[in-house]
């Protein structure tokens, strides 16, 4: 039996509204029209641009982010108004990060040990069943102080991610798994680790937030932010204890869904698990701004079984793989669409 991989993210969705994980995680069907001017996608470009300066070849951020909004106008030719002003301000943002990094020396002293990777190690109590996956950002080593760092790069509307940075638990689970790839322990309260220093050990990082604003002389907030923050052995600790707890919840679910499915029961009987083993955690206003079944999905997973054709049916969404949405074009991808690309060009009419 493979282990399967939960995320920080998967883990995230459960807490906030189970029926949402439903759809997405359980049954991975979704949304069919994903808006690629999105918030979300802008951000993943611009981690790809970062990840892509900071990488071997060192490119300009400005030029990835010139073939990622590229691809995506080719891609989604309909939205191509709201893909070319979201990469106007993707460049106006690149340029004055590059402007404040050499001006302040962000980079001075940091040196890239490890490039991001795709990391998946077994969850303590869970071995052989449940995999904590992520994908880790850059590690770098700061030659002033000797610590090593995740390297994330964020864009924000403004900083209040930054001001609650203790309780993300997305960094906590980045210092988590890197602690679990490293060590041969398990963090515990009121634990003293003994800690095997031949390996580069991260409990903490460096977030870099651009906001998404064109600069102009009466900005007053800064439009970019370099936070270092840490994480120690309790936190670790009870950032497991957390994750224990919500994949225990998590699996528990799966088990009755798959239970039912296997036992091939009425829909009555997938409706009334909806209802209470996978039930919603309706918050009015975060629900309309963040949660696509709040446009009538949801609203008619309380009306009885219509809910399953509009799921299945309908067209509004999509069998995918919930993961995938989250992987970025990389490095070879860019190269790979510029070669073709170049082919293409080079062809006489």
């Amino acid at each position: 039996m493979t282990a399967i991989g939960i995320s920080q993210s998967e883990i995230n969705m459960f807490d906030r509204c189970r029926r949402h994980w439903l759809q997405e995680y359980y049954f991975g069907m979704l949304p069919a029209d994903p808006n690629p001017a999105s918030t979300r996608d802008q951000g993943l470009r611009w981690h790809t641009a970062m990840e892509a300066h900071y990488g071997p070849a060192h490119l300009d951020p400005g030029f990835v982010l010139d073939v990622l909004y590229g691809m995506a106008v080719e891609q989604y030719p309909d939205s191509e108004t709201d893909l070319r002003k979201a990469h106007e301000l993707a460049r106006i943002m690149a340029e004055g990060y590059l402007e404040i990094v050499a001006a302040e020396g962000w980079d001075a002293r940091l040196k890239v040990i490890e490039p991001e990777a795709e990391v998946r190690v077994p969850l303590p109590g869970w071995e052989g069943l449940v995999d904590l996956r992520a994908k880790l950002d850059q590690v770098v080593y700061d030659e002033d102080s000797g610590l090593y760092s995740f390297l994330d790069h964020k864009t924000a509307a403004d900083y209040e991610r930054d001001e609650m940075i203790d309780l993300d638990s997305q960094m906590l689970m980045y210092s988590l798994i890197a602690w679990l790839a490293t060590q041969q322990t398990v963090p515990m309260p009121g634990w003293a680790p003994e800690i095997d220093r031949s390996k580069p050990l991260v409990m903490g990082g460096i977030v870099r937030t651009s906001r998404r604003v064109k600069r102009t002389a009466k900005t007053k907030i800064p439009p970019y932010k370099n936070l270092a923050f840490r994480h120690d052995p309790e936190q670790l600790a009870s950032a497991l204890l957390r994750t224990q707890k919500i994949v225990s919840e998590i699996m528990e679910v799966r088990q009755q869904l798959d239970a039912a499915a296997r036992s091939g029961g009425p829909p009555e009987q997938l409706h009334w698990l909806q209802l209470t083993a996978a039930r919603p955690t309706p918050i009015l206003h975060d629900c309309a701004r963040m949660c696509p079944l709040a446009s009538g999905q949801c609203q008619l997973m309380n009306r009885g079984l219509g809910w399953i054709d509009a799921l299945w049916k309908s067209g509004r969404y999509v069998s995918g793989d919930p993961y995938a949405r989250y992987t970025r074009a990389g490095l070879e991808v860019i190269q790979a669409h510029l070669a073709a690309k170049a082919r293409t060009d080079g062809q006489p009419g």
